[in-house]
């Protein structure tokens, strides 16, 4: 004989049903409208920028007048084989580090997000770089207009921290330095269901 549920069963099947739709209400899905991403460094010779020329960027977020920004999800991908210094050899030595064959990507998911203030944000997530992922923070200024989300900021990195190796060029004489340092800007625009 099947057993029948209990009205508590009932009673928390309710509930769950009731406040899964509440969940999403003040989330709103973003598009990527234009970015802006550097790699910088410096070498043995002269000081070196890479751009990212390809990104894409998948979000859900919660973002009100009076709470500003909080908790949504938040997804950037950069294909390593779309950075480009100009330079052909250092192209191929990059990708070559970041071992673009196995790893094509480059990505950033969010775990959390701190309001510091109005216009200011200590976001927490995970990034993989060369099949290595570390947990990272960085501080970001926000702004809004118009249903537009700009975010912008910056953050130095080891390489060896996600098991890269520096590039090196000519047996080893031009050595490029450990630190680099990481530049973005994010718009994404509200997307309309319409």
């Amino acid at each position: 004989m099947e057993a029948k549920p209990t009205n508590y069963f009932k009673q928390s099947l309710m509930m769950a049903l009731m406040v899964i739709p509440l969940i999403s209400i003040g989330q709103k899905r973003y598009n990527l409208s234009e970015f802006k991403l550097t790699i910088s460094g410096t070498s043995t010779i002269h000081d070196w920028v890479i751009d990212a020329e390809k990104l894409t960027c998948s979000t859900l977020l919660d973002y009100t007048e009076s709470r500003e920004l909080s908790m949504g999800s938040f997804l950037v991908t950069i294909p390593v084989e779309s950075l480009e210094s100009g330079k052909g050899i250092m192209n191929s030595k990059t990708y070559e580090a970041l071992k673009s064959e196995d790893y094509p990507n480059v990505t950033f998911k969010l775990l959390s997000l701190d309001s510091q203030t109005a216009n200011s944000l200590k976001a927490t997530g995970n990034l993989t770089i060369a099949g290595k992922t570390q947990s990272v923070q960085l501080d970001v200024t926000v702004s809004k207009s118009a249903g537009s989300i700009i975010f912008k900021g910056e953050k130095e990195l080891l390489m060896t921290s996600f098991s890269v190796q520096p590039p090196s060029a000519l047996m080893g004489t031009i050595k490029t330095d450990d630190l680099v340092k990481v530049k973005f800007e994010i718009q994404l625009y509200q997307h309309n269901n319409s």
